[in-house]
């Protein structure tokens, strides 16, 4: 069960409202904003999944399928959730890791645990009209021996120009005890 704190752009959305106005002002024509979503990173109505912007929805969906492919156990699938360059901090391990192989050697051995995670908290954030975080807690029960790990994690995506979400960012670390 997710337990949910949201965020809102609201000062994007201002901005962006204030920009209309201005931009009608500068050429003398009569403009009336679109209705401010603060939903979405511009502020202006559009439908979760658009191409050319990021909403709350969709940080939260991402982070979703990043738990799925995880629980599914298919290390290249994990890593192919990441733009080629993104940085993991991970949970269990030491290090930076700033490559695709090191990615990869992380997950493949993550998952001979078996882990399934379950978000305790979370706060999604826009940064952008195309970046946007996930930060929060969450807890992996290891399966092959039933251990639980909290931790907490921030992750942070960017939108693609083929509006693909991809993580650039993501780190984990165990809570302290």
């Amino acid at each position: 069960m997710r337990t949910k704190t949201v965020v809102r752009a609201t000062s994007v959305a201002a901005v962006a409202s204030v920009a209309i106005v201005l931009a009608a002002c500068g050429t003398g024509q009569a403009s009336t904003p679109a209705a401010a979503d603060t939903d979405t990173a511009a502020g202006t109505n559009a439908s979760a999944h658009a191409v050319g912007e990021l909403t709350l929805d969709r940080i939260e969906d991402q982070f979703d399928t990043w738990l799925d492919t995880v629980a599914q156990g298919d290390p290249q699938a994990i890593n192919a959730l990441y733009r080629e360059d993104a940085v993991l901090l991970p949970t269990l391990w030491a290090g930076v890791y700033n490559s695709s192989d090191e990615r990869l050697a992380y997950f493949t051995d993550f998952v001979t645990k078996k882990p399934t995670g379950e978000i305790d908290e979370s706060v999604p954030q826009l940064l952008s009209p195309t970046s946007g975080s996930l930060s929060g807690l969450y807890t992996f029960t290891m399966g092959e021996s039933g251990d639980k790990v909290p931790a907490r994690f921030t992750f942070v995506f960017e939108l693609e120009d083929d509006g693909d979400v991809v993580i650039v960012d993501h780190h984990s670390s165990k809570l302290p005890a």
